[in-house]
């Protein structure tokens, strides 16, 4: 068998084929964006052309338009950074992921994966502004952002990544305090050589939930539901569960799904849409943290407790037909 290339391919059991193959491009674009991200990665080393198609934008927007609707996988990742762990939840499979041969090594010290967007992971340190690394785990390519004008003194670094669709750009937003306490904003597009700051949002404290739109570059700041505690937020994840955010409350043995409802900046809600049982009383000794949802009743906890004086963690996948649900009506509007 021969490809479009003329060269002459073999059966797996070294017997050659006389068939031909000529598929276009955009049929093997099509079949490619359909396989997982790890296989995606093996058939990049086929041939250069399949090596030039996974780089096309346009064949990245297609696989990540179906990512949604494959098995679940999670990247997992301990505080030290030296390595990831690729989990496929339905075949219960793992892949380790060093770090090896990165140019930024010796640079990740107290640093830590901030969060991440449609793959690629923002590494930053809570205690320095620079660097700040955007890193693609699946191709080991890494960008390092441009340094901060700022000369201020901080305290606490918050960095935010997100992807607008408006210009099919990449932002990376972080908030940091300076020696006065105050509060300062930043903006950076991917490709831009230098930070812009933001107008710090009017009335923004720590006991308030701030948003901020990547098209329009504006905050709004939520308001907590009355039956939050008056003397601030309980302890919380914030997650994506079926496309939509989801503020993850941890009250006790409950675990309580609020949903961020609205279409845009100025409209945005919290919505309790429902509370589970874990049947479990957490303490300063035995607590947990999602990582995420698998689909709409099953979840990915990460479970921590004490044998001594060391912390173990452990994954766990949590199975939760018995959820109570909120009335909230469609969950794109508020209730």
């Amino acid at each position: 068998m021969v490809d479009s290339k003329g060269r002459r391919l073999t059966r797996c059991n070294g017997q050659e084929s006389t068939e031909v193959v000529d598929l276009p491009l955009e049929i093997i674009s099509d079949i490619l964006a359909r396989l997982p991200i790890e296989s995606i990665m093996t058939c990049r080393i086929v041939c250069k052309s399949w090596y030039s198609l996974t780089e096309d934008p346009d064949f990245i927007n297609l696989q990540l338009s179906r990512s949604n609707y494959q098995p679940a996988r999670v990247i997992l990742y301990n505080y030290t950074l030296n390595h990831l762990l690729l989990l496929d939840t339905e075949e219960h499979k793992n892949k380790w992921i060093p770090f090896q041969n990165m140019l930024f090594e010796g640079h990740l010290v107290y640093r830590h994966v901030m969060c991440s967007c449609n793959g690629l992971l923002c590494i930053a340190s809570d205690f320095k502004l620079d660097p700040v690394f955007i890193y693609n785990p699946m191709t080991r390519k890494h960008v390092i952002l441009p340094s901060s004008d700022s000369k201020l003194d901080f305290q606490d670094q918050k960095v935010g990544l997100g992807f607008d669709p408006s210009t099919g750009t990449y932002k990376v937003v972080r908030l940091y305090k300076d020696e006065s306490e105050a509060s300062r904003f930043e903006i950076l597009s991917l490709g831009e050589s230098s930070w812009k700051e933001l107008s710090a949002p009017h009335n923004y404290d720590k006991f308030s939930i701030l948003a901020f739109d990547l098209i329009e570059e504006k905050f709004q700041i939520i308001a907590l539901p009355k039956e939050f505690p008056s003397d601030g937020l309980p302890y919380f994840d914030f997650q994506d569960l079926d496309g939509y955010l989801t503020f993850v409350e941890h009250d006790s043995d409950l675990m309580k799904m609020w949903r961020l409802t609205g279409e845009k900046v100025g409209d945005f809600s919290l919505c309790l849409e429902r509370t589970y049982d874990t049947h479990v009383r957490w303490n300063d000794w035995l607590g947990y943290g999602m990582i995420g949802g698998l689909n709409r009743n099953d979840y990915l906890l990460k479970v921590w407790f004490y044998e001594g004086l060391h912390r173990k963690t452990h994954v766990t996948q949590v199975f939760s037909p018995n959820g109570t649900v909120c009335a909230c009506g469609h969950p794109r509007h508020s209730c």
